[in-house]
């Protein structure tokens, strides 16, 4: 069976069981253990994967998160787990972003109910996790393309340039597409005057704005076609 199947199989499982699936160690056991595992990380080795992790410093002692994933003896990924079908918001995300600086190695943070994924980094300030994922992902309905960006964080690809490399690249694409896909639909007034500049000679007043928006929504709409 080809590892991607695997993966599909997992998230229908979830979905299938979903009802029996009423907190969070049973969540934990039969979707987000084998999930682990699928990624090549020995669930059973404590040198790979530290259940109930706490650092060392800094945090009070009842903190914890529910997995630290390793790589030559450190924590380099950070696993907090939700019940099945528990909303991944920001009251759901506090306790993995309150942990994240405490631990200095771990470059990747994971929010998830054992089918949806939520991957988070630090690239807006070192050892501060970001507040938005870079990386979402729903197992019962993963693609071929999902799966590689997935598996970079493999035991056996892991490292954290490359993955650092491919959430700068996954989050801000993704919110650069955001913005214009909102500027193609009603164009802001910065936006148009960057544009206006480019081709109007004049001085640039209110009709002229007014004059230029509706071709310059056209204008992106046919270089998007074409």
């Amino acid at each position: 069976m080809e590892l991607i199947d695997k993966f599909k199989l997992l998230g229908q499982k979830a979905v299938k069981s979903g009802p029996s699936l009423i907190n969070e160690e049973i969540t934990k056991t039969a979707l987000i253990m084998p999930f682990i595992q699928l990624l090549g990380y020995d669930v059973f080795d404590p040198s790979e994967v530290i259940p109930e992790f706490q650092a060392q410093a800094g945090v009070k002692k009842d903190q914890r998160v529910d997995y630290a994933l390793c790589k030559d003896g450190n924590p380099v990924i950070l696993i907090e787990a939700k019940a099945y079908g528990a909303p991944l918001d920001k009251d759901q995300l506090d306790q993995l972003k309150r942990y994240f600086p405490f631990v200095k190695t771990a470059r990747v943070g994971i929010l998830t109910d054992g089918n949806r994924y939520r991957f988070f980094t630090d690239l807006e300030a070192d050892n501060v996790m970001d507040d938005s994922p870079y990386l979402e992902i729903s197992l019962d309905n993963l693609d071929e393309d999902t799966l590689d960006k997935l598996l970079l964080l493999a035991k056996d690809k892991y490292n954290d340039e490359n993955t650092i490399r491919q959430a700068e690249q996954l989050k801000f694409t993704k919110q650069f597409k955001l913005i214009l896909s909102k500027q193609l639909e009603q164009p802001e007034e910065d936006f148009v005057l960057f544009f206006a500049k480019k081709v109007w000679n004049g001085k640039i007043t209110q009709n002229v704005k007014d004059k230029l928006t509706p071709l310059l929504k056209e204008s992106f709409r046919q270089w998007t076609e074409e």
